[in-house]
């Protein structure tokens, strides 16, 4: 056995069963402790080597394939996000610590202003993580079964009425106008129409074909024109060789719309794009 103390803290080196060394900081400036440290890391080393064990992996090991198998994701942004939130409370501790009421009491306690919605986003990303680890990584034999927080019943689906999309249509400037009246025609994601391409339009056949990864589910689209559809895309000929009539400099991906254009419709609502999606027609 190997135990040398360096920066006021005792490391070890020891040989496993199957010839690794393993070098490892004890964490601590007692002797005794770091002997008794030794002694239990050598016992697990042995529990793995001959009872085939399973290592006991940690929410840093688990977050961090999350994210490099995950790097494709629309909503990887908010993987990461909510990783980091997870990770200041989850740091260092095994998957076998993690329980439901732990989970439970954090987002209860840092959430309690939130809505249930937000609650279930985190706790659906932690629920995802620790499936994977159970059923593919192989990491754990069975995972908590975490709290969720939404009352179920119906869903509320907001949509625009034909007055309050006229009445948004009036505040609007022109190119804003053919944006949303687009939209309104389709019920395309603002993404999608954003970027949509000259060659992914096909005015013969009535038609927009939005590919493979560019759709959120990363599945392809085929969507009908109708006469409103095709009409916005008849006065954006010839306006850009490659893109159908973005604002500023094509394919920037900036914002068409100011923040406030989807904010009121004057009547108190709230309107957003979805409400664009589920108004199209």
């Amino acid at each position: 056995m190997a135990l040398w103390k360096r920066a006021g803290k005792y490391y070890v080196k020891l040989t496993a069963p199957d010839g690794t060394l393993i070098r490892r900081s004890t964490g601590t400036a007692d002797r005794l402790k770091a002997l008794e440290f030794h002694d239990k890391l050598k016992a697990e080393l042995w529990d793995l080597a001959r009872l085939k064990q399973k290592p006991k992996r940690t929410w840093d090991e688990a977050a961090l394939r999350w994210l490099k198998e995950k790097a494709h994701k629309k909503s990887y942004r908010d993987d990461v996000s909510r990783i980091r939130w997870f990770t200041r409370h989850l740091r260092g501790k095994t998957l076998d610590q993690v329980s439901r009421d732990m989970i439970d009491r954090l987002i209860s306690r840092h959430f309690d202003r939130k809505s249930d919605r937000t609650k279930d986003l985190y706790v659906a990303l932690i629920r995802a993580i620790f499936q994977k680890a159970m059923r593919e990584w192989e990491w754990i034999a069975h995972m908590p079964a975490f709290k969720a927080y939404a009352r179920s019943g119906r869903v509320r689906v907001r949509f625009l009425t034909h007055d309050q999309a006229a009445e948004l249509m009036g505040r609007l400037t022109e190119h804003q106008r053919e944006v949303v009246l687009f939209a309104l025609s389709t019920g395309l994601r603002q993404g999608n129409i954003l970027h949509l391409r000259w060659d992914q339009v096909d005015m013969t056949r009535r038609i927009v074909t939005i590919g493979y990864g560019e759709t959120k589910n990363g599945e392809a689209l085929g969507l009908p024109l109708n006469e409103t559809a095709l009409g916005v895309l008849r006065r954006q000929k010839g306006k850009h060789p490659v893109h159908v009539g973005t604002p500023g400099r094509p394919g920037s991906g900036r914002r068409t719309c100011p923040p406030g254009c989807f904010r009121e419709r004057g009547d108190g609502n709230p309107s957003r794009w979805y409400g664009a999606m589920h108004s199209c027609r």
